[in-house]
């Protein structure tokens, strides 16, 4: 992971958030749990996500994504466990009882009524900070 970050994520666009300029969002990023380089370097991304807190979007949940695999099984209603376990949602923003933050003002995740997931407002309001690590600086809720 040391010669990716170095060659070529800190110099393209992690610079921005370690030097404070502007927070990152990956609009997407995963692929295929191929055993070999595509599932070694997506381990090493979901790392660094974790590792520097970046916000993200996986791609992509439907089953006929020929190009990158999904996140559902093909009948669109059973997670790809392996996939959904080990990629994704070791990297989802949960508070303290496990229920996932979304960036949605409005409505959280899982939908109107979710028990699973909240806004960011509720999270705020319920006492929740945002996350700090090693280059992200901690954010007040109000």
């Amino acid at each position: 992971m040391q010669s990716l970050f170095e060659d070529v994520w800190q110099p393209n666009w992690f610079f921005i958030q370690e030097r404070n300029i502007s927070p990152l969002f990956i609009g997407e990023w995963g692929g295929f749990m191929d055993g070999g380089a595509n599932e070694a370097w997506m381990g090493m991304f979901r790392d660094f996500i974790g590792i520097h807190f970046i916000h993200h979007t996986f791609w992509v949940i439907n089953p006929n994504s020929g190009d990158t695999g999904d996140l559902l099984e093909h009948d669109w209603k059973t997670w790809d466990e392996d996939k959904y376990g080990t990629m994704l949602k070791p990297v989802l923003w949960q508070d303290n009882s496990g229920r996932f933050v979304g960036l949605d003002h409005d409505v959280p995740l899982g939908g109107v009524g979710s028990s699973t997931g909240l806004t960011i407002g509720q999270y705020y309001a319920s006492g929740g900070s945002a996350p700090a690590g090693p280059t992200s600086s901690t954010v007040s809720g109000n």
